[in-house]
């Protein structure tokens, strides 16, 4: 825009004064170029106002939800505000629009009861949950920090580096905390895996729960009704127990063949007495009945116990074998002699069976 500016001087004798002046037609362009700029701006004002409340509006959609209290709020108030409109049109008198109200109060009031239920219940399980996974603690913790840290930023009591270097701190604390669960879970995915192998109840109990997470993802997706579902889960759950019935008979018997074998094989019995000794001392030690130097010190009687039986039954074991062979050999020169004697061989040349009787043990030397 361009301006044309007239400007007028007048000298007497106290000095020399100017005056600018404007003609008609550029006073009326300027009024004219400051309109515009007032529209321009109410414009970007209004701009402004329907982002801020457009972004409100998605706001409070989200967040109806995912908070049912929010949710019936919201339809509350808007009942209460159709309600009002009703008035003003004359459209309801003003007793039909109390027992409208008083309606829209009562369900108002029973959602948030429930909500509250809701929420409290939700807390509870948040609780159990993370007081059973690891994980899941962790993850709240950490998110529990960051919120703090937003609140001391916001309130002023720390400036936003010392909120970067706290945070920071927090993070890697998290990271570190997950990469060792992660270890865990890894190892003891390893240690299902072997128990699955050498124990076919576990094996059985493994493919069941894996059994149930399918379905349950199959029903999350849509790909299966909540019936198909149902009926699935009732042949695994009926293959689980059949397994488990056929292998609690498999355990029977394995149990009632190391009871046998116990009463005829007294290593095997005292085996089983120092197995079961550990075991004890084991569940007394987590249990912490007793410390881990006590548990030590009853587990080396035991050992030296079940070595030193052991090493008695060995000997006992080693002398039979000696006595067995004894009397064979023995029984051997006695058919020797009869059949020197049948053959008609003296006596006198027979060989000492006695000497050999003494020998082996059978009798006694005199």
């Amino acid at each position: 825009m361009t301006l044309r500016l007239n400007l007028e001087l007048t000298a007497d004798a106290s000095g020399l004064r100017g005056e600018i002046k404007l003609s008609e037609q550029d006073l009326a362009q300027l009024k004219t170029t400051a309109e515009q700029a007032g529209a321009g701006v109410q414009a970007s004002v209004g701009r402004m106002s329907a982002g801020v409340e457009q972004a409100a509006q998605q706001f409070k959609q989200v967040r109806a939800s995912l908070d049912p209290a929010a949710a019936a709020l919201e339809r509350y108030e808007a009942q209460q505000q159709a309600v009002k409109t009703a008035l003003l049109a004359n459209v309801a008198t003003q007793d039909e629009a109390n027992r409208v109200l008083a309606l829209a109060k009562s369900q108002y009031d029973s959602v948030v009861a429930a909500a509250s239920g809701y929420q409290e219940a939700l807390r509870g399980f948040q609780q159990v949950r993370a007081s059973l996974d690891p994980a899941v603690a962790a993850l709240e913790r950490y998110e529990a920090q960051q919120q703090a840290v937003q609140r001391a930023v916001a309130a002023g009591a720390a400036s936003q580096e010392e909120a970067s270097r706290v945070l920071a701190l927090a993070a890697g604390q998290y990271e570190s905390t997950t990469r060792a669960l992660a270890g865990l879970d890894q190892a003891a995915r390893e240690f299902d895996q072997i128990r699955a192998s050498v124990d076919p109840a576990a094996a059985a109990l493994a493919r069941y729960e894996a059994q149930q997470e399918a379905v349950q993802r199959a029903v999350a997706a849509g790909v299966a009704t909540e019936q198909e579902a149902s009926r699935v889960l009732a042949l695994a759950a009926g293959q689980y127990e059949s397994t488990t019935r056929a292998l609690s008979g498999v355990d029977q018997v394995a149990r009632e063949f190391q009871q046998v074998r116990a009463s005829i094989d007294p290593t095997t019995a005292a085996l089983e007495r120092y197995e079961a000794q550990q075991e004890a001392v084991q569940r007394a030690v987590a249990a912490g009945v007793v410390t881990q130097d006590e548990a030590n010190r009853v587990l080396g009687l035991a050992k030296g116990q079940y070595d030193t039986y052991v090493a008695t039954a060995a000997k006992a074991a080693a002398g039979t074998k000696n006595f067995g062979f004894g009397a064979q050999n023995a029984a051997f020169q006695l058919q020797d002699l009869v059949v020197q004697l049948q053959a008609g061989v003296p006596a006198a040349r027979t060989p000492p069976v006695r000497a050999a009787l003494r020998d082996s043990g059978i009798v006694g030397r005199s």
